[in-house]
């Protein structure tokens, strides 16, 4: 039996061509829309690189890989430059993408990054919020990884944050998203006393919302797990009550009128408007 013949050659596919490609995936994996919109983001942003990641037919020219790149470009309308493969055997999807994909995680810990994996879940979710986007939403490696790098700050909110996660259960990487937005033309020093007492609970007293928050997290069902929009809310709503000497002896997640959480603005810890010292103020029963 002869082996097949394999070409590869680098095409710059345009959306017309991502139409007429589309045109032969009649045997692919269901379409997921969140890829769709990853390769959407990075279009959009100038971070599609040609990796080596081919768009592949097989040898009776159907579409095996790449389809929701190739959404993508139709999408968008960009034109992209991709590896395109020819003429690989027709039962390849057995063993297509069944390998370990490497994360922006592991990436930022080969450069040395600490926290690397708190670091990118934390850069992953800073651009949700600054795009309005949902967490759950896949965002463009190459913008999270640049992200990371460009503020050393997350690793040091990764270390901030570990001691109030391991005691409450809080999420690391979100108690580091709102200590990153809340400190982002600053010091992490404000955030850091917000979250020391959260993890020891000790000297907090009644009307401190880092009590209301500790309690609520401590308090909820064993192995209860909260989505990242509730989890984000409920902290969110807890610091700026701290950063802004309002007592607080209750949080509550607040939903929109289409029943997702709402999502409170982050107080910046050197906003003018709060310059009382929290923890002086929390200092007494409120």
């Amino acid at each position: 039996m002869s082996k097949p013949i394999i070409t590869a050659e680098v095409e710059t596919v345009t959306p017309e061509m991502a139409k007429q490609y589309l045109e032969t995936n009649v045997k692919n994996r269901r379409v997921v829309k969140s890829n769709v919109l990853y390769f959407v983001d990075a279009l959009k942003e100038g971070h599609f690189l040609n990796t080596g990641q081919g768009i592949i037919f097989d040898n009776e020219s159907q579409l095996r890989d790449g389809q929701h790149r190739l959404m993508a470009i139709v999408e968008t309308s960009i034109p992209a430059d991709m590896l395109v493969i020819r003429g690989v055997e027709k039962n390849v999807f057995k063993v297509l993408d069944s390998g370990v994909k490497r994360t922006v995680g592991q990436n930022l810990g080969m450069v040395g990054t600490k926290n690397a994996n708190i670091v990118a879940a934390t850069a992953r979710a800073v651009i949700a919020y600054d795009k309005n986007h949902s967490f759950s939403r896949k965002a463009d490696s190459f913008a999270v990884f640049d992200l990371a790098e460009k503020h050393p700050m997350m690793s040091e909110l990764g270390t901030i944050t570990n001691a109030a996660s391991k005691e409450t259960g809080l999420s690391p990487s979100m108690l580091s998203t709102i200590g990153f937005l809340a400190s982002r033309n600053g010091s992490t020093e404000r955030f850091a006393e917000f979250c020391a007492k959260i993890a020891t609970g000790v000297g907090i007293q009644s009307g401190d919302p880092r009590l209301a928050l500790r309690s609520l997290s401590m308090k909820r069902k064993q192995r209860e797990q909260w989505t990242q929009e509730y989890t984000f809310s409920v902290i969110a709503q807890a610091w700026n009550a701290y950063i802004g000497c309002s007592p607080t002896k209750r949080i509550h997640a607040k939903r929109s009128d289409n029943n997702s959480y709402k999502r409170p603005e982050v107080i910046l810890a050197t906003d003018p408007l709060y310059q009382a010292d929290p923890e002086v103020f929390f200092a007494s029963p409120r």
